[in-house]
């Protein structure tokens, strides 16, 4: 009996408790009915906009954040933020609303090419960091410009006869005509409008960069002398050998880190106490072998593209630290000698580095 009666409340309470469910889910939004597995999904970080959004000019919308003593001058400070620098992404400052048209003055900061102020092309800063719109920026100063967007990479593109641009979203720098142009600013999006670093841009079409503090304004003057294409400024064989080196010792690590990684083998070929070739100073084994990857076949795999983009960046005069010559995964190294015997610097992923 007792039993029977145990049986009976169980039923009775499963009966209450879906009754009582059933009432919660009447007062979720829109109604719907709760079944215990509803996700809330939100939209994808990589999807900015569809392409015909992207390529309308009603997309590009000024924003003047408050203006640095000089926004012409190269920005190359790291972000303070430790654990971003740590793993080598771009701490990015949200832009959340832009003044209306009415709000803009004689004060507002200005773009001019020649000396004349452009009406089409209205720059902006973040971090105070001049920004500008990047199809219209291309727009007005490369001849010939076509302006596309590759949804599948996130990335903008100039096609013009003689200037190739690449611009990744979300990426710290910009690609012309096969060269790696770095920042620690990464290209940025605002409702659907590429924006990207004024003077990553001024390297690529040739223009020397000038602040005009009294008139608020940055003004390129344009040489009509794009940046000088990849074939004709890398020694390839250095490229390789570099993005080899790269590639085997910090394949995935993050771009910085990769970077770093090129500074060492760079700064080496600059140090008197060290064979003055890219080729040499891998290969290097006067005292023991330097660089483990050279004692086996990793050495010669093709290259990632993120691997050859740091060793574009290294050759380009882009530089992490000019002063380390070592580095070490503590977790994997067989000997201490660096740690014991080196100044510390830093470190980037998984690498210690010291000079």
């Amino acid at each position: 009996m007792k039993k029977t009666l145990s049986a009976l409340c169980v039923v009775l309470t499963l009966v209450l408790a879906s009754s009582l469910i059933a009432q919660a889910a009447s007062l979720l939004p829109g109604g719907d009915e709760f079944n215990g597995t509803q996700e809330f999904i939100l939209p994808s970080e990589t999807e900015i906009c569809d392409n015909e959004d992207w390529q309308d000019e009603n997309f590009a919308i000024p924003v003047t954040p408050a203006v640095p003593e000089n926004p012409a001058e190269p920005h190359t400070t790291v972000s303070s933020d430790k654990a971003a620098a740590a793993d080598g992404t771009a701490v990015l400052s949200a832009v959340d609303a832009a003044p209306q048209q009415s709000e803009l003055n004689t004060n507002t900061l200005k773009i001019a090419f020649g000396g004349v102020v452009s009406k089409t092309v209205i720059p902006i800063l973040v971090n105070g960091v001049t920004y500008v719109p990047f199809r219209a920026f291309c727009l007005e100063t490369v001849p010939g410009a076509e302006i596309s967007w590759d949804p599948e990479t996130n990335t903008a593109l100039c096609n013009a006869p003689s200037l190739d641009i690449e611009v990744p979203y979300g990426e710290t720098y910009i690609i012309a005509n096969g060269r790696v142009i770095f920042r620690h600013d990464a290209n940025i999006a605002i409702s659907c409008t590429m924006y990207v670093p004024v003077r990553s841009l001024a390297k690529a079409i040739g223009a020397k960069v000038e602040w005009r503090p009294n008139e608020m304004c940055v003004n390129l003057e344009l040489t009509g002398k794009p940046i000088t294409p990849a074939s004709q400024f890398y020694n390839q064989n250095d490229l390789l050998w570099l993005a080899r080196i790269i590639n085997a010792e910090s394949k995935y690590e993050p771009l910085l880190g990769k970077i770093a990684v090129g500074d060492v083998i760079l700064n080496r070929v600059a140090h008197p106490d060290f064979p003055d070739t890219i080729y040499d100073v891998i290969f290097d084994d006067r005292y023991a072998i330097q660089f483990h990857p050279v004692t086996s076949p990793i050495i010669y795999n093709t290259p990632s593209e993120e691997s050859i983009i740091a060793a574009k960046a290294c050759l380009e005069g882009f530089s992490v630290s000019k002063s380390i010559l070592y580095f070490m995964n503590p977790r994997l190294a067989v000997s201490n000698w660096i740690s014991r015997n080196r100044s510390f610097v830093m470190t980037i992923g998984n690498h210690s580095f010291y000079a």
